[in-house]
């Protein structure tokens, strides 16, 4: 599930990769940022990645709940 880069239609993250073993969730932003979020389970990444707003949804889901670390 998602374990190379998928392209999400959103225009804040242009792409995101999850390795479903070890729940780490990268993040690749629109800006050319990239970051990854530890321990972040498959049921949020897969809301993350049918979200109407992926954006909204990583805002209200993801930012501040799971540590981020730059890439």
């Amino acid at each position: 599930m998602f374990d190379t880069w998928t392209a999400l239609d959103s225009t804040s993250i242009q792409a995101i990769q999850y390795d479903e073993t070890t729940k780490v969730l990268q993040i690749r932003f629109a800006r050319g940022s990239e970051y990854q979020y530890e321990g972040v389970p498959a049921d949020v990444v897969t809301g993350l990645a049918h979200a109407s707003s992926p954006g909204r949804y990583f805002r209200a889901n993801i930012a501040g709940a799971y540590g981020d670390e730059g890439v």
